[in-house]
């Protein structure tokens, strides 16, 4: 019997323009595997969805690329 890992979603933003964030949102998804949606009344947002392993990689990429990614709460 299979064990299902629950997923996570965490907002974050990354204070950039729309085209910026949408290239973010194919890197992360394609390396991290996670997916990656606008984040709404934010245009430089991304909302991460996946497994909380993969969604911290993602925001650790973020930052280690020198995004200014900061969660978003609320």
């Amino acid at each position: 019997m299979a064990i299902e890992v629950p997923e996570i979603t965490l907002g974050v933003e990354l204070g950039c323009t729309a085209a910026e964030r949408d290239r973010w949102g194919e890197r992360l998804a394609a390396e991290c595997e996670v997916s990656c949606r606008p984040l709404a009344g934010r245009p430089g947002g991304l909302a991460l969805t996946g497994r909380a392993e993969a969604v911290e990689a993602a925001f650790r990429l973020l930052r280690r690329e020198g995004v200014a990614a900061e969660p978003v709460r609320g």
